[in-house]
Formats: structure tokens, C-alpha cells, sequence
């Protein structure tokens, strides 16, 4: 049971439920960048960062992503 839910805001959730929710912010995040770069180009690491709305190291985790996929 410990191991199966988490605590969050007076709520139980599913373990399973949470990390199938990283998974949807991850592939909405991927899409963010790649919309950006289809749209600017070119831009640096700081400057998706910035017309995403996502932190440098968000960017930077999800640009390794898309690198490693053929």
C-alpha cells in the first residue's frame, strides 16, 4: 500500500496516474520545443528557455531527448 499511492493536497493518487502524468507534461514540453525551433530556427538553449516559457534546464534535459531520437 506505502508503495503504491502519494500524498498530494489531502488526496491519494495512484502511483501509475502520477508518473503517466509526467509522461503527458514531458510529451507536451517536447512539442513546446519543437514548435519553437520550427518557428525561431535557430535559438540558443536560453532562448528557447525563454520563448517557452521553460527553465534552461528543462530545455536542456528535453534537447538531449530529441538529439538521441532518430
Amino acid at each position: 500500500f506505502p508503495y503504491t499511492t502519494l500524498f498530494r493536497s489531502n488526496n491519494y493518487i495512484n502511483i501509475w496516474e502520477f508518473i503517466m502524468n509526467r509522461k503527458d507534461v514531458r510529451n507536451h514540453n517536447l512539442q513546446k520545443i519543437r514548435s519553437a525551433l520550427r518557428s525561431m530556427r535557430q535559438a540558443t538553449k536560453p532562448q528557447l528557455a525563454e520563448h517557452t516559457g521553460l527553465s534552461v534546464m528543462t530545455v536542456n534535459t528535453l534537447v538531449k531527448i530529441l538529439q538521441e531520437r532518430p
